[in-house]
């Protein structure tokens, strides 16, 4: 990643340790179920002990059970909003959402993302899922928690989400 950086990596594991359990969409998880189960700490730091022993929810409508990386728990069906609104307030601790731009999109309208943490790259790519669609809801108001800047130009962004769709 030509824009990672030491500072970068810092912030990631930072929010991971906060994190009791993660939350990914079925792409997402496909993508990470083949890399980090063979991760190491030599290879990518304390992310590696904490991705795999985690829980991790994916949310899909094609995946089954079992699923094959190590304490992977399915929320199946079209709609999850509803599961994840059980599942939020069942949790001990913060859900933390990997990726997963349509499942991001779905619960930031259903108002159930409070913060969001995103690292904004100094590239452009022009193509793939947009953050944030065109066709959207109502307009949602956030809160500025933290700005850090990478040596390698990359901002390291904390909102809290104060009002959204859906809340």
């Amino acid at each position: 990643m030509p824009f990672h950086s030491q500072a970068a990596q810092d912030w990631i594991v930072r929010n991971n340790e906060h994190a009791s359990a993660y939350l990914l969409g079925r792409r997402t998880y496909d993508f990470f179920k083949d890399f980090w189960p063979h991760a190491s700490e030599d290879q990518v730091g304390p992310l590696a002990r904490l991705m795999n022993d985690r829980t991790k929810w994916v949310v899909s409508s094609s995946l089954t059970e079992p699923l094959p990386w190590a304490h992977s728990r399915l929320v199946a069906g079209a709609d999850p909003t509803q599961a994840l609104r059980e599942l939020k307030t069942t949790s001990e601790g913060d859900l933390l959402l990997l990726g997963s731009t349509r499942l991001t999109n779905a619960l930031l309208a259903s108002g159930l993302i409070d913060t969001l943490h995103s690292i904004l790259d100094p590239i452009v790519i022009a193509s793939g899922e947009r953050l944030f669609p065109s066709d959207g809801d109502a307009p949602s108001r956030w809160t500025l928690l933290e700005n850090l800047s990478t040596p390698t130009g990359a901002a390291l962004l904390t909102y809290e989400i104060v009002e959204s769709p859906g809340r």
